[in-house]
């Protein structure tokens, strides 16, 4: 049994690329893509948001004839699905972003063809599988409950569905496509997880009841997605497991997802206080110890598994 990460094909094509101030030193290195990440990330999060928020207010127009105010807008059951979707722009804004900045190709973010869609599947059974067992632990010591939903509109759910797709896609295209790949570049490879992963767990500091253990779950899931982009070689199973596990989490187990909460959803969930440790409070699960241990254990299981590529780091 060894456990080992690979450095696939795309990361070695991403180092013949573009670097707009050419050093050997890894630290400024590090740094520099740092920079170009932030850049990128309010780019394309204001890119994003833009259009989101301007397709709900277009869509809410035509369908009710007007808007009076924004808050009828933010208030409407569809506003988070649409603005969900247009995270699509978060990915086209970052392909379009590294192909000026560092005149990458896509394939480099790992948009290649092969085992597109065996990857995507095999990564929706994961992440359903893994917030499952998250959800196990919980019942099973107490920490959560659940009951059958009083209500569900299923045309809603479906747009949530399509809308978490996309808002997965984006994060991981953004993190572990762009800057994972970027830093490797230059630094070794564990560095570029370490780095990235952590940068992906600050990008929610904003949301409602972070804390300490929230931060290094949403960094264990960084280096858990990490690990699988780089033994695959590709975006689509680290994209399916992100979407999956966070539309299970909001629209079928009714938790919330990083703070936030979703509808509808096919179950009603009841935390119990006393074992926030375990549930993760108001944060939802990716807030206690329960994700922790999923999580634990999934990269341990993704560093033992054989890569699609045989280079090792």
């Amino acid at each position: 049994m060894k456990f080992e990460l690979n450095t696939p094909s795309l990361i070695d094509e991403a180092k013949k690329s573009r670097h707009i101030i050419k050093t050997d030193n890894k630290i400024l290195s590090l740094i520099l893509e740092t920079i170009g990440f932030v850049i990128i990330f309010f780019i394309t999060q204001y890119l994003y948001v833009f259009i989101g928020e301007l397709g709900a207010i277009a869509a809410y127009s035509s369908v009710f004839g007007g808007v009076n105010s924004i808050d009828e807008v933010t208030a409407w059951n569809l506003h988070i699905p649409i603005v969900l979707m247009s995270e699509l722009f978060l990915t086209l804004g970052t392909i379009w972003c590294v192909r000026i900045w560092q005149k990458r190709k896509a394939n480099t973010l790992g948009f290649v063809k092969k085992h597109l869609f065996r990857d995507y599947a095999i990564g929706l059974v994961v992440g359903f599988v893994m917030f499952s067992v998250a959800v196990g632990i919980c019942a099973i010591t107490g920490a959560l409950s659940l009951k059958p939903s009083a209500s569900f509109n299923i045309g809603l759910f479906i747009a949530y569905c399509f809308g978490w797709f996309f808002q997965g896609m984006g994060e991981e295209v953004l993190c572990r496509g762009y800057y994972l790949t970027s830093i490797a570049r230059k630094n070794n490879i564990y560095v570029a997880v370490i780095i990235n992963s952590i940068a992906f767990s600050v990008l929610h500091i904003g949301n409602s009841g972070i804390d300490i253990l929230p931060l290094i779950n949403l960094t264990l899931f960084g280096i858990c997605a990490s690990v699988f982009f780089l033994k695959t070689g590709n975006i689509w199973l680290v994209s399916a497991m992100h979407s999956i596990w966070n539309m299970v989490q909001g629209n079928v187990y009714g938790i919330a997802v990083s703070g936030e909460f979703t509808g509808p959803t096919v179950f009603t969930s009841t935390i119990k206080d006393s074992l926030s440790i375990i549930n993760g409070g108001d944060f939802g699960l990716e807030g206690g110890l329960a994700v922790t241990i999923v999580l634990i254990i999934t990269i341990a299981v993704g560093l033992i598994i054989p890569s699609c590529e045989k280079k090792a780091a």
